[in-house]
């Protein structure tokens, strides 16, 4: 079944998907550790317990500690982000493989306002709900939301060399995106760590990202799968393929969009139950409806649900 256009397909009045979590305001460290090995995986994983709440709403019960948590040893290196790419690492590059022409002298001149954009337009596709695939075509969802959104500082399609200077750079920014998404969720997988409960995580994402976005219900959704798959395989180098593979694998455990969103719905339930609120995490910031959302922010979702059709040829359901 294809994608549904609306966010709240399926979702049953008084379900608690539509309860609109509020989020502390926090930046996390910069200083982040090497986490270690991950300890055993749950005795049951999150698609038993949803199975089980399914039948048995109040039978669900389990404890944290079967699941991955990372032990931070301060004496390793943080973990690694990509290097960002500048102007002048770009022309050499572009020398090099012998494609620097006079249409490049014009990148110097509006670089640093295209890293911006390209910065602000990629995260926003990493932080989407409607995301079918992580490693999917970023680049493409990426360039497809600037154009729409008429971003005037985006090389015409004629010119190859600029086209594929902007598109290194997106996967430059996407690489560091998913890095930062996988830092916060692993940092909140620790006990005593920061942003425990999922609005105030998605909140602390957004506001590293520097985006603008505004969080909804349906961005703790995602996060909450995310973490989801991260506390279950611990941390990876292949993590993002991982949860691309979980995702492939909900589709056909919930062959139907609303069965699909069912899951989504009771796995974010139980996220909240076992990363409840803390109560020194009393800043508050409100949940934007989805009918509020501001049009660019749209529209990145719109392309962000293709990202994964357009690379694997599949039809993926976005939540």
């Amino acid at each position: 079944m294809p994608p549904s256009d609306s966010y709240s397909a399926g979702a049953p009045s008084g379900s608690p998907f539509h309860q609109h979590e509020p989020s502390s305001d926090g930046s996390l460290s910069s200083d982040m550790s090497i986490f270690s090995q991950p300890q055993p995986i749950a005795r049951l994983s999150m698609e038993e317990r949803i199975e089980q709440m399914r039948r048995e709403p109040h039978s669900h019960q389990q404890s944290q500690s079967e699941y991955y948590i990372p032990q931070i040893d301060p004496s390793l290196d943080s973990l690694p982000f990509a290097p960002r790419g500048n102007a002048v690492q770009l022309v050499a590059a572009l020398k090099s493989r012998k494609k620097y022409t006079p249409n490049c002298a014009a990148l110097l001149d509006s670089w640093a306002e295209s890293q911006t954009n390209i910065k602000k337009y990629t995260n926003c596709i990493i932080l989407s709900p409607k995301l079918t695939a992580y490693r999917g075509n970023i680049a493409l969802a990426v360039l497809n939301t600037m154009r729409e959104l008429n971003i005037h500082d985006l090389p015409a399609a004629q010119h190859e060399d600029r086209i594929q200077a902007v598109i290194t750079e997106i996967s430059t920014e996407a690489t560091t995106a998913r890095n930062m998404v996988k830092k916060h969720v692993l940092e909140s997988l620790v006990p005593t760590g920061k942003h425990r409960h999922i609005s105030d995580l998605c909140h602390a994402m957004i506001k590293k990202s520097m985006t603008g976005l505004a969080m909804t219900t349906y961005t703790q959704v995602r996060m909450a799968f995310i973490r989801t798959v991260i506390r279950e395989t611990g941390d990876a180098k292949d993590t993002w393929e991982l949860i691309d593979k979980r995702l492939r694998e909900w589709e056909e455990w919930n062959p139907t969009t609303e069965k699909f969103q069912e899951a989504m719905k009771i796995n974010y339930h139980l996220d909240q139950e076992d990363f409840p609120r803390s109560h020194t995490e009393l800043a508050m910031s409100p949940v934007t409806l989805t009918k509020d959302l501001e049009k660019w922010q749209i529209v990145c979702d719109h392309h962000a649900g293709k990202a994964g059709t357009e690379k694997v040829g599949r039809k993926g359901r976005a939540y």
